[in-house]
């Protein structure tokens, strides 16, 4: 490597250059380019690597680090098909003295006054490959880095201060592109753009009265690299023009929020038609405060064409709400308002004939998802020049996301004013769940024993906004938490029927119950499909306080012991009772267990045998094992406990062990 050293003036001029250089317009990508992003997997194998340089110079030291280059580019989101073009451009396909004899293949401080003495020295090229990756990454390929430029993280940006040659950029393209020209299919990096833009109509009017203001919402996506902070420093222009170029009306519209890299917005524009009728053009377009308009870098603008005429006077009219829906509405909520209209024509509108409606448009798709062209009707007949107050219920959709929200006058429930050119009102609404809710338990939880299921009631009143669906949307889950920590919800419990806002549902849950004893709170929560948990968005879960409780009782019917000798096994075979209120659990938590008593001495306690399947209250199981025969001979007495984990043995719970006498002899 070449490494430029720059003085102060020459970087203050390179940058007082660069910034009159307009970006580049977005090319197809059809191969590699000084432009072309490195911020780019390409999903090729260490194999196909090794067989390009194989191919050139079967020789070469470079084969067989293919896998060392596709493993660092994904730690450092580099593209492994430059990590090795650089490589053979630095090392002369690894054989240059410097990569010979320090495994410098980049060059890396090989300053032109001594490269070879100033190269960096590694202890093989899988380490020099990941210094200089590591180096290349932070350095010049991240924003704030030392030499990062805004030109991004290019071969172009990275020429600047990484190499004196004019050419090292393109020499490296070349070589990335020799290599993609083996691989069938190869999917190319797209251009690095600093600033980028693509628009979409989303809800536009195709005619207007001529004068009157309308709503167009256009849908802006950042395809550049670099954010759009919220607040002045982005905006999208735009302005009406006829085909003569002439400009009618003009305005600009900041971001509201942030719009970062390969996200969009929603912009809800209202735009002042022209005073005459005629063909018009609103023409939209990105740009940064102060700068040029991105359409003067080869950004294709939004341009939407619409007609203004006088049409049916019949429709000449002013329609406002009293109160508009905010920028926030709740799923399934009623909102009760008044719409303000005014006849402008020069007709009477029948009270029976003329009403007002609304339409719910899914703001990504266009798509119209509810329509009710009889939301109201003014109670009387509006004379021209005359204004009503008419109430109106608008019903927001149930399911979450983001909306239009469209409304104006209907005549005789087909025909929209708004599409013959009148003004409505328009607005984006995010439709958001409203999670208010409050539970009870409708008697004392009573004892709880350990691994026992018990059924209780809950009692749920929706205080929210919105109505809960029977259909999945909205389910009941449970949990039994300790000091430590949630133990995680239940599978969530559909609801029988739909619940009106104050609406109260009483519901049976079978709790099972924790499979140790202790002191728990027991928590109920909603869980609304595809959003989350309403305690995960401000309802306070339903808590309430559960001791479940150790019931160790047994009875001990029968125990029968085989033939005993030393040195051998015993077979034993318990018949036991569960004779207390909780279940035995299974999974080999409740296993039985024996002890031999030796006089003098005492041979300690043994469990023996798990116990597979539960065991209720009031049920018998018969539990078969062997014991192993002491060494030595004589009377032993064989004692005989279950153990549960968590809990102990039974003995110690007031149950007596059955015992039996074995005399073992030679």
């Amino acid at each position: 490597m070449l490494k430029r050293i720059w003085t102060t003036t020459a970087f203050i001029l390179f940058v007082l250059l660069l910034a009159a250089v307009p970006s580049l317009p977005a090319l197809a990508a059809d191969g590699y380019t000084v432009n072309s992003t490195l911020r780019f997997n390409p999903h090729v194998t260490g194999a196909q690597l090794d067989a390009y340089i194989a191919s050139v110079y079967p020789d070469s030291p470079l084969v067989g680090l293919g896998q060392t280059w596709v493993k660092v580019g994904a730690k450092y989101n580099i593209d492994p098909v430059y990590l090795m073009s650089h490589g053979i451009l630095e090392s002369g396909w690894g054989f240059s003295w410097i990569a010979a004899n320090k495994f410098n293949i980049y060059g890396w401080n090989a300053y032109d006054r001594d490269p070879e003495g100033m190269a960096s020295p590694y202890t093989s090229y899988a380490q020099g490959i990941e210094a200089v990756a590591s180096n290349i990454n932070s350095m010049y390929l991240t924003a704030g880095g030392d030499y990062y430029t805004a030109l991004g993280p290019t071969l172009r940006g990275m020429n600047i201060h990484y190499a004196t040659g004019k050419t090292w950029a393109a020499s490296i393209a070349e070589l990335m592109n020799d290599f993609a020209a083996t691989v069938p299919g190869f999917a190319f990096p797209p251009p690095f753009r600093e600033y980028d833009a693509s628009y979409a109509a989303i809800d536009v009017p195709n005619t207007i009265q001529p004068g009157t203001t309308h709503d167009f919402i256009v849908k802006v996506t950042n395809s550049g690299n670099a954010a759009w902070p919220a607040h002045g420093t982005w905006q999208l222009n735009y302005k009406v023009v006829d085909g003569a170029g002439n400009v009618f009306s003009s305005g600009s519209v900041d971001m509201p929020a942030e719009v970062r890299s390969g996200t969009s917005i929603l912009l809800d524009i209202q735009v002042p038609g022209p005073p005459a009728a005629g063909l018009y053009k609103a023409i939209f377009d990105m740009a940064r405060t102060g700068a040029t308009a991105y359409s003067t870098i080869g950004i294709e603008p939004l341009a939407l064409s619409f007609t203004a005429a006088s049409s049916n006077p019949y429709y000449q009219a002013a329609f406002n709400l009293a109160q508009p829906l905010g920028a926030i509405a709740y799923s399934g909520a009623a909102v009760d308002t008044f719409a303000v209209i005014t006849n402008l024509s020069p007709s009477t509108w029948p009270d029976d004939l003329t009403t007002c409606g609304y339409q719910w448009v899914d703001a990504d798709t266009g798509q119209i998802i509810a329509v009710d062209a009889l939301a109201g009707r003014p109670s009387y007949y509006v004379f021209p020049g005359n204004t009503a107050q008419v109430p109106v219920t608008i019903n927001v959709p149930e399911r979450p996301g983001r909306y239009i929200f469209k409304s104006g006058l209907v005549d005789n429930g087909l025909a929209w004013f708004t599409s013959n050119g009148s003004p409505g009102e328009t607005s984006l609404v995010t439709v958001v769940p409203d999670f208010s809710v409050s539970y009870r338990l409708t008697r004392e939880l009573g004892p709880l024993w350990a691994a026992t299921a018990k059924t209780i009631d809950v009692e749920i009143t929706n205080t929210s906004r919105m109505t809960w669906d029977a259909h999945g949307a909205v389910r009941l889950a449970y949990s039994f938490d300790d000091a430590g920590g949630h133990e995680g919800y239940s599978v969530p419990l559909a609801l029988p029927r739909d619940v009106e806002p104050g609406a109260t549902i009483t519901l049976p849950v079978t709790l099972n119950t924790p499979v140790t004893a202790g002191p728990r709170t027991l928590s109920f929560d909603l869980f609304y499909n595809r959003v989350g948990w309403f305690s995960q968005s401000g309802a306070a879960a339903g808590r309430f306080a559960a001791e479940p409780r150790w019931d160790m009782q047994v009875s001990y019917d029968e125990v029968e012991t085989g033939t005993v000798s030393t040195g051998r096994y015993t077979s034993v075979r318990l018949k036991v009772t569960n004779t207390s209120r909780m279940s035995w659990p299974g999974g080999g938590r409740l296993r039985a267990g024996y002890r031999l008593g030796y006089r003098p001495g005492y041979e300690g306690f043994v469990e023996a045998a798990p116990v597979l399947t539960p065991v209720a209250p009031g049920q018998t199981t018969v539990i078969e094992f062997s014991i192993s025969d002491p060494l030595r001979t004589g009377v032993y007495n064989a004692s005989f406990d279950l153990h549960l984990d968590g809990a102990g043995w039974f003995s110690q719970y007031g149950n007596t062990a059955p015992s039996h006498i074995l005399v073992t002899g030679s």
